[in-house]
């Protein structure tokens, strides 16, 4: 059953009639005018991070790095072996990557054992080719729904492209450190406030 205006009675705060300002929903569910949801609402930062983010098993994700092989003889090939066979290397076999040497058709990813040629990401030491990576760590932008790569823009519990995190009022970009409301799907900058009040009232 659709509410209206006469139903809610005033702003819960201040008692002024919803039907003149449009209305907030507060964190409880309570309707309250533009003024009293501002002064009662905790302003969100958005907060800017490199794909260097940690996840809650506290560990680093690398971003994506071109694999390029030695171009001269390595000095670094030695008995010890290859990271992932352990047999011999030779100067021409070797690829260096995460800090350990590897038979150019060992460095595999860990979880398709596809042999990486181009960019990588890595978890815990680990190489992954960008598609498995993505499907087990990868961080999802919640405005296009599509992986994150670089720099996330976070605010409260969401995170976003740079280019995707937009004031839905003025449709500016925010900024890192910028503050924000946000309300359900809704973000907007603080001066953007009233500029849609009036669209609730109908």
């Amino acid at each position: 059953m659709p509410y209206s205006f006469c139903c809610w009675g005033g702003c819960k705060e201040c008692s002024r009639s919803l039907r003149e300002t449009g209305y907030y929903t507060g964190s409880e569910g309570q309707f309250l005018c533009a003024e009293d949801f501002r002064a009662l609402s905790v302003p969100l930062k958005v907060k800017a991070e490199q794909q260097s983010l940690k996840h809650a098993d506290e560990t680093s994700l690398s971003p994506a790095f071109p694999i390029t092989p030695p171009t001269q003889p390595s000095p670094l090939a030695s008995p010890a072996g290859c990271a992932s066979c352990g047999q011999p290397l030779q100067s021409s076999q070797v690829l260096l990557a995460l800090g350990e040497q590897w038979h150019v058709w060992c460095f595999k990813c860990s979880e398709c054992a596809t042999v990486l040629q181009g960019e990588y990401m890595a978890h815990n030491g680990k190489p992954f080719c960008i598609r498995d990576y993505n499907m087990k760590y990868g961080v999802l932008c919640y405005e296009c729904d599509k992986y994150i790569a670089g720099k996330v823009l976070q605010a409260g519990g969401y995170k976003f492209h740079p280019t995707c995190a937009r004031c839905s009022r003025c449709g500016e970009r925010f900024g890192d450190g910028q503050e924000m409301y946000m309300q359900g799907d809704e973000i907007w900058h603080p001066g953007c406030e009233h500029t849609k009040v009036t669209e609730n009232i109908a």
